[in-house]
């Protein structure tokens, strides 16, 4: 018999069109969320791996029962850590940055470390005036009571700053972070040696 069937289904060419637009619309609406959060993305990134940097150059100073020391450089946003085999307050080989057990895939003035990704730097944002624990701001990227980029850890634990002169801080050393959208992290030393990581939200840090 050749009868033909009563209907029949099928994807039209416009109906395909009309699919694939609506694919690029979202495809491109999700590109763009994408691309605006990566700074963001980026300084969470950046702040996770600077504060167990921190803590990994305390648990190494305990561990190895010398002064173990976390370096930043941030006028290029970059940062480093030794530990001090021979307490002499320089890195003298290179082993003495990789006993930090620190994962340091860059480099710097011919020094191995980490940089900070791509919109993301050390410092306080101009909109912030202070940081947490009611330490003074610093724009330079960290707070040190009587200036310096660095901060380090004795081997009971408890912080020094000041490589020269290996003094106790008589407060809180911070390490500012912020992203080009003007948001900011902060990681905060105690005098105790205790480590905590602050985001500034609502006009406050929390």
């Amino acid at each position: 018999m050749n009868g033909r069937p009563g209907s029949e289904s099928g994807v039209t060419l416009i109906e395909l069109m009309l699919v694939v637009m609506i694919i690029s619309i979202v495809m491109a609406v999700g590109t763009y969320n994408f691309l605006a959060e990566l700074p963001s993305y980026r300084l969470r990134g950046a702040v996770n791996k600077v504060a167990a940097s921190v803590q990994l150059v305390k648990m190494r100073a305990i561990a190895t029962n010398r002064n173990s020391w976390l370096v930043v450089n941030a006028s290029n946003n970059f940062f480093s850590g030794f530990v001090d085999e021979d307490a002499d307050s320089t890195i003298d080989s290179p082993g003495e940055y990789t006993r930090t057990g620190m994962d340091m895939p860059d480099t710097f003035g011919g020094n191995p470390g980490f940089l900070l990704p791509q919109d993301v730097s050390f410092g306080l944002p101009s909109s912030y005036v202070s940081g947490p624990d009611g330490v003074a701001g610093d724009a330079d990227g960290v707070f040190v009571a009587g200036g310096g980029n660095d901060v380090g850890f004795r081997p009971t634990g408890l912080p020094i700053v000041n490589l020269g002169a290996l003094q106790s801080p008589t407060e809180s050393v911070v390490i500012f972070l912020k992203n080009t959208r003007g948001e900011g992290f902060a990681i905060s030393i105690g005098i105790t040696g205790r480590v905590k990581t602050y985001k500034w939200y609502g006009g406050s840090w929390q």
